[in-house]
């Protein structure tokens, strides 16, 4: 029974926390080819730790072998180097512990390079680790190991340590350089943290403008920062420059500023641009004319050219837009130009491919870069299994890849996969990818997180207390609760907390007051806690199981002192219209945020207030959009004005903006609020085939009928208001598909049992 397989999770976790503290000696068989002398390093290192001399045992040729490595410097960090990028990363610092015990002496650029690789394979934690040991083994640190340290702080959201940073220098009497600070700019830009970004104490100049408008996406783009890009761009070497025009045009592109994003397009080489085939365009609507003919701002003395990372945020933008075609021709176009596609681009590809309902083939995009992998020949097989789980067929298997060979899959992609992977299979599909991750050497990250977390609150309507508990349930497999992980847990009660009132409002007349019974099952959350950070002032119900689950990831959030971003104010703001607070931060509004404050006047029947909203909005530079106008036709329908509704209606036509069947439903209710239902039923019927064909049954049915039809054509958006929770049985079982998916998330990769039993599904 489901509760049963839960306890038995339960209990295995709870084992493996046991020995979680220390790196384990994995005695299981490895999935990918491993490093002929890492079992000997385990050995010798576990009889370091037990007896203080590594050197007692056999002499086996494995054993000296390693002694010989360890013996010579060069050969002693190339093996270091080597094991840095595997599945245990952490028998290179293993490694020159034992070199040290042997008396071979390092110098301090061998510990920089192992640091460079750890920081390449994004170990973070191992890289501080690193920079201890450099200091332990040779009595001083440079300023490239603690500019690795204070990186590897940023990197895991330690942000409560950078104030310490520049102390520690201070303290082992090494100065800090520019990249110290540049590093410190990074990481309080990256929190959310202007008034300390400003105060780093550096003189600024055309690198730091590039790091700033690098950094500067999750604030929104400023007009003061966009001009002091453009104005030191000429200033810039070629690698700044492209930095600076990628960080222009993927803000635009976030505002939907197409003609934007083409002005800084055509800062580039004219033969480098991102054309396409079709003489230009990349936009389907044809926003996006020419680039030869877009204007250029000013002198310069350089010309960047387009990397990798140009490409990709069009092929990001195009996948957004379900435009897989023009996608394809940018690639095409990179291709042409030179530019070698990397692992963003393959992510990028996988995220098209799913928006325009082409599963199979994400699926192969990954598949292939995950066969060229050096796997061992029974994990291959197991490999090719687990991607036919997915839908792969042997057919796609052989068809040619879009990607040149080479191209390592990384966790970015198979977030891409899981993401497309959730919408086509869900859960079961989700434990696939992970068990092929396993295979591949990636681990899960926080966002491999966040899209579970995601899942679990939009999809499956788990209730808010699960989804706290599944991300508790990760905190032992090195997932960090994140700001974005905070999201989703306030959405997820505000959520709640909106059903519950409109249950109230549907079931209890207006002059009726809410039962004392009632009030007690509603857990309001509130807007009363004195700090903004991390979660903008919003205070989780007092409800003790919320309290048990929800308390250690704030903790651990405020320990690490984590900002809000731009996402919890529009939380905030749609709780209770805190605007301004996010504006002092130097964040700036973008079309959710706008929508959000659009919303509360919308609930009280404002429409004037919501109008003046997106007024602002429109001179923000935010283009409306189609939930803004069915944002002020709801709120027609509080004041049951059915007139200025359909003005509404007509302004949003006139504005190109086509109409969706949730827009069509709301325009409806204005009608029936106002009492107008014939004339309800005759607008609906008219503009129906806006929306979708109208079959022939429904010409002479009932306006009730119609509303229905119209809800069941928007779909799960249509239905949020009518969303219930789980029921027990529904939860429990929810709970053992979770519990299933997150046996497959460990450090390690499935059991030979695991393995087995998957070939023989699959055969």
């Amino acid at each position: 029974m489901p509760w049963r397989v839960g306890q038995v999770y339960g209990h295995l976790t709870r084992t493996a926390l046991l020995h979680a503290s220390a790196p384990r000696i994995v005695t299981h068989k490895p999935f990918l080819v491993d490093h002929p002398l890492g079992a000997a390093v385990d050995a010798m290192f576990s009889l370091l730790s037990k007896t203080g001399n590594p050197f007692e045992a056999q002499e086996s040729c494995r054993w000296t072998e390693l002694r010989e490595h360890l013996c010579d410097r060069a050969r002693t960090v190339d093996l270091a180097v080597q094991l840095a990028d595997t599945y245990r990363a952490h028998r290179a610092l293993r490694v020159l512990t034992l070199s040290h015990v042997l008396g071979c002496k390092l110098k301090q650029n061998a510990y920089e390079c192992v640091a460079h690789q750890l920081a390449s394979a994004r170990r973070w934690p191992l890289v501080t680790s690193l920079v201890e040991l450099a200091r332990r083994q040779t009595g001083r640190t440079t300023a490239r190991l603690l500019n690795w340290r204070a990186r590897a702080l940023i990197e895991s959201q330690e942000f409560a340590t950078l104030d310490r940073v520049l102390d520690i220098f201070e303290q082992e009497r090494v100065g800090p350089n520019r990249r110290t600070f540049h590093i410190l700019v990074s990481g309080h830009l990256r929190n959310r943290d202007l008034a300390r970004a400003s105060d780093a104490g550096i003189k600024v100049d055309a690198s730091t403008h590039a790091l700033i408008i690098s950094s500067y996406r999750q604030f929104g783009l400023a007009h003061s920062v966009k001009t002091k890009a453009l104005d030191v761009l000429h200033e810039s070497d070629d690698r700044s420059a492209t930095n600076m025009i990628n960080s222009l045009v993927q803000q635009s592109l976030d505002r939907d500023d197409i003609q934007g994003a083409m002005r800084y397009l055509a800062l580039f080489e004219p033969d480098s641009m991102p054309s396409t085939a079709d003489g230009g365009s990349i936009h389907r609507d044809g926003d996006m004319t020419s680039l030869g003919s877009a204007n250029r701002h000013g002198p310069r003395t350089v010309t960047p050219a387009q990397d990798a990372h140009t490409f990709t945020i069009l092929i990001n933008h195009l996948a957004k837009q379900a435009d897989l075609p023009r996608a394809l021709q940018i690639l095409d176009r990179m291709q042409e130009t030179g530019v070698q596609p990397d692992s963003s681009t393959a992510a990028a590809l996988v995220r098209a491919h799913f928006a325009a309902g082409q599963a199979t083939a994400a699926i192969r995009i990954v598949a292939n870069m995950c066969h060229a992998r050096r796997v061992m020949n029974a994990s291959r097989r197991i490999m090719h299994a687990s991607f036919r789980q997915l839908g792969l067929t042997t057919s796609g298997i052989n068809e040619p890849s879009l990607l040149p060979p080479g191209i390592p899959p990384t966790v970015e992609v198979f977030n891409a996969l899981i993401r497309g992977t959730l919408t086509t299979r869900r859960l079961n599909g989700m434990r696939v990818v992970l068990r092929i991750m396993n295979f591949c050497n990636i681990r899960p990250d926080d966002t491999t997180a966040h899209l579970l977390l995601l899942h679990l609150d939009k999809v499956e309507h788990a209730s808010p207390r699960d989804i706290m508990r599944r991300l508790r349930r990760l905190l032992p497999h090195r997932a960090t609760p994140t700001i974005q992980h905070l999201n989703v847990i306030l959405h997820s009660i505000l959520r709640r907390e909106d059903g519950l009132r409109r249950q109230m409002n549907r079931t209890s007349s207006p002059e009726s007051s809410m039962s004392s019974e009632d009030s007690k099952t509603w857990d309001k959350i509130s807007g009363s806690e004195e700090s903004y950070d991390p979660a903008a002032g919003l205070k989780v119900p007092e409800r003790p199981s919320y309290r048990g689950q929800f308390q250690p990831i704030l903790r651990s959030l405020r320990d690490r002192g984590i900002r809000s971003d731009r996402a919890t104010y529009a939380l905030r703001i749609r709780h209770d219209a805190t605007f301004q607070a996010m504006i002092n931060r130097g964040l700036h509004p973008n079309v959710y945020h706008f929508a959000a404050v659009m919303e509360g006047y919308s609930v009280v029947g404002d429409i004037d207030g919501a109008m003046s909203v997106m007024d602002s909005a429109i001179k923000e530079g935010i283009r409306p959009n189609l939930k803004l106008y069915t944002i002020l036709i709801t709120a027609c329908v509080q004041q049951k004005d059915a007139g200025r509704a359909l003005r509404i209606f007509r302004s949003m036509l006139a504005a190109n903006i086509q109409p969706d069947a949730i827009a069509l439903h709301a325009l409806g209710r204005a009608f029936v609020a106002a009492g107008q239902k014939g004339e309800a039923r005759r607008i609906l019927l008219q503009l129906w085939p806006m929306v979708a064909v109208l079959p022939e049954d429904l010409h002479s049915a009932p306006l009730v009928r119609l509303m229905d039809a119209l809800t069941s054509l928007g779909g799960k958006a249509s239905k949020e208001e009518a969303r219930k929770p789980l029921n027990g049985r529904e939860a429990r079982f929810l709970r053992w598909k979770v519990n299933r998916l997150m046996g497959s998330w460990g450090d390690r990769p499935p059991s030979l049992k695991l393995r087995v039993g998957v070939l023989l599904r699959v055969v």
